[in-house]
């Protein structure tokens, strides 16, 4: 086995694309590991990196290949990157993370032992600041997570992979790694953390921003599909309570004003019905990639709007809006509105932050409430790009590098 190691042929690859302050500790760690790389390959596409000077001052004893790009990527920039290896296995890190003293030594006895094409890595986020304390609680958490950083393979099976999708912003490595596990490839994974993450956002406009863009770049691929059908469904039952309130809220019962439609329940409901037909007899046929079952358990989740429904008309229908009546609940519709929004707070302050390993101490008494509250923030900062994808993925528009 030991000879086997010390033969092992890998390259390091590692995308830079904004941010190299981690960059020295990084190839530091490199030079320190039980299982030396062949060469560190650096595609660095930023315009504010000072990561030659770095380069130069190192001085250790794996040979770095720097290569300069006006704009690339990280998925773009790991294609060059392995353009450039000259050896049988490739492993990826990222300009924020370091890896464990043992990482490759680890990845690689899993390859030999178990015959394997491909070793998924494991990372824990790092947080320093309050805020990335906070931002870490309401996403990762403090469990390990599968990350593309960390990941050794053979250099053939990524050429027969297809490489990265070169063209959006993130997203590209789950992507990737997804479609590896499905064409069939011999795979496994770490099974403690490797890579340590050092890059979340210090502040909140920063995270807004990246999750932003990682959404709408998400859209664009086959990948969080569950999160996206739960947002086309979210959208189904808010459209069907706006167009339940139209003529209340918007024309007043005005039926006079220019904004008032006749019928528009049964208009929207006809159209549901309409389009269900249209995708489920005509585009899914014609287009067979079309994902049509979650349309589907979305129209199941309407239950939920005649449930808001039967709230909202409670006084109306079971009391007559007699104040003395047993069955008049005052203020029944803010309650639950009140209470669901509560219920998401509690959720993604306290309930999910568990899961994921956060620790009793920092959540309470108070800050599953910040933490909820920043949850909520982002899920709507998402919102745009997911419902985007969704729609995408009806029509089969979402790029698939499988077919």
């Amino acid at each position: 086995m030991c000879n086997k190691m010390k033969d092992f042929d890998v390259s390091v690859i590692i995308p830079v694309n904004s941010g190299s302050n981690y960059m020295p500790l990084l190839l530091q760690s490199l030079e320190d590991q039980t299982v030396l790389p062949h060469e560190i390959v650096i595609v660095d596409s930023g315009s504010d990196n000072d990561v030659t000077s770095i380069i130069r001052n190192m001085n250790g004893r794996i040979p770095i290949v720097y290569k300069k790009r006006d704009s690339a990527y990280p998925g773009e920039a790991r294609n060059i990157g392995v353009e450039m290896v000259k050896s049988k296995w490739i492993a990826f890190l990222d300009s924020s993370t370091v890896p464990e003293h043992n990482w490759l030594e680890r990845c690689v006895e899993i390859a030999i032992e178990k015959k394997v094409d491909f070793v998924g890595g494991l990372t824990i986020f790092e947080a320093d600041t309050h805020f990335k304390k906070l931002l870490r609680a309401t996403s990762y958490g403090c469990r390990p997570c599968g990350t593309l950083p960390g990941s050794i393979i053979k250099r053939e099976v990524f050429e027969k992979s297809g490489g990265f999708i070169p063209g959006i912003r993130s997203s590209e490595d789950i992507e990737w790694v997804e479609r590896v596990k499905s064409i069939g490839f011999k795979t496994d994974t770490v099974k403690e953390p490797v890579t340590k993450y050092y890059g979340l956002q210090g502040d909140l406009w920063s995270a807004i921003k990246k999750y932003y863009k990682f959404a709408m770049a998400t859209a664009q691929t086959e990948v969080l599909k569950g999160q996206k059908k739960l947002y086309m469904s979210v959208l189904l039952i808010l459209l069907t309570i706006l167009t339940y309130k139209w003529n209340l809220f918007v024309a007043g019962w005005d039926k006079n004003s220019i904004l008032f439609i006749p019928h528009i329940t049964k208009i929207y409901l006809v159209s549901l019905v309409v389009l269900y037909v249209v995708f489920k007899g005509f585009l899914r046929p014609w287009n067979r990639r079309a994902k049509l079952g979650f349309f589907e358990k979305a129209y199941l989740l309407v239950i939920a709007v005649l449930t808001t429904g039967l709230v909202y008309k409670w006084n109306l229908i079971f009391a007559h809006f007699n104040v003395e009546n047993v069955f008049y609940i005052p203020h029944i519709t803010k309650i639950y509105v009140t209470s669901l929004f509560l219920l998401s707070i509690v959720f993604r302050g306290i309930i999910r932050p568990l899961r994921r390993n956060v620790e009793w101490s920092f959540i309470f008494p108070f800050k599953w409430i910040l933490i909820g509250l920043m949850g909520g923030t982002l899920d709507i900062v998402k919102a745009p790009g997911y419902i985007w994808g969704g729609m995408l993925g009806i029509m089969g528009k979402t790029i698939n590098k499988t077919t």
